[in-house]
């Protein structure tokens, strides 16, 4: 969600100013924080990821500004002068199950923490829809507080940050629990049938 921030300044010609602006907030905490991704911030330090990426133009709101200037020799004030209204852009909607991913999220932690694992993930979907309803990984991040205990590796030469990436950027091997997913997939397109054998050596 984005939340509406007000900053009061001076204005020119002695009077006030009021701008009324948005700042990102993630209600959800981590849970999600792969899918969501961040926002690019202001410096150009952090590319935008995730959906924050992806619905970057339907994200952005249009701030607002409202001033009061000293008018008739300082006998009263325009409240309405230079009054620009803040727009809030529509809901932007997904699949996505906070619930779900809040409980999942658990639950890989405690998985990690349990056998010392380096990383773990998850992923659940709508057999129905094909929808996507959650995608859960540790590491992770807080998008409240980017960068706050986010650990860096390096990779082939290359620095990354740990619980940034999206989990289907890691380098992880799926091995055969992919296979269902092929065989399915090669059944609803009419190349296997059930009775079907063949040699997969």
């Amino acid at each position: 969600r984005q939340e509406r921030v007000g900053v009061v300044g001076d204005g020119r010609a002695g009077g006030l100013r009021l701008e009324r602006g948005w700042r990102r907030a993630y209600p959800q905490g981590r849970a999600l924080a792969h899918v969501i991704g961040l926002p690019a911030n202001a410096a150009g330090e952090r590319a935008a990821s995730g959906l924050e990426a992806a619905c970057e133009a339907l994200l952005v709101n249009q701030n607002g500004r409202r001033r009061a200037l000293r008018v008739a020799g300082d006998h009263g004030v325009d409240p309405m002068l230079g009054f620009e209204p803040a727009g809030e852009r529509a809901a932007v909607r997904t699949a996505l199950d906070a619930s779900l991913a809040a409980f999942a999220r658990a639950e890989l932690a405690e998985a990690q923490a349990r056998f010392k694992a380096a990383s773990a993930c998850a992923v659940a979907l709508d057999v129905r829809t094909g929808d996507v309803l959650m995608i859960e990984a540790v590491p992770d991040y807080d998008p409240n507080a980017p960068g706050e205990g986010m650990q860096t590796r390096e990779i082939r030469g290359k620095v990354e940050t740990v619980g940034w990436m999206m989990p289907a950027l890691w380098p992880l091997e799926p091995g055969s629990t992919v296979k269902p997913f092929v065989i399915a997939s090669a059944l609803q397109a009419g190349l296997l049938s059930e009775t079907e054998r063949f040699d997969n050596h």
